[in-house]
């Protein structure tokens, strides 16, 4: 994908078009959804520390680049917060590494089982 990017004639206003496009596509077929038991605390800490900057529902908030967290699949989830939480994701917003730095596992997995078990929009 590098070369494509790299290209001189794409404009941010390009990438934002493919971006609003692919987002606005409908989700096709079941997404894998958590264990389903530790759906409490995953929906606490999303309300504390997630909702503002990704939405009441995790539907994100285009206009602030926050995506949309509904839909996704539990095991991609749990995958992105732990790369998040270390450091590793380099895209991540550095204000979600601060967030994420204290979680446990056990939050980082109940984050995600809340999250994959929202309906997609």
């Amino acid at each position: 994908m590098a070369p494509i990017l790299d290209d001189p004639d794409l404009t941010l206003d390009a990438i934002a078009d493919v971006a609003s496009y692919l987002a606005s596509l409908p989700v096709a077929g079941p997404t894998g959804k958590g264990p389903g038991t530790m759906i409490g605390l995953g929906r606490s800490l999303y309300i504390q520390d997630c909702a503002r900057c990704h939405g009441a529902n995790g539907e994100g908030i285009a206009e602030q680049f926050n995506p949309r967290l509904v839909g996704q699949h539990y095991g991609y989830l749990l995958r992105e917060l732990k790369l998040i939480r270390s450091g590793e994701r380099g895209n991540s917003n550095a204000d979600m590494v601060g967030v994420l730095k204290p979680y446990a596992e056990l939050d980082l997995e109940s984050l995600a089982d809340f999250l994959s078990q929202l309906p997609a929009p």
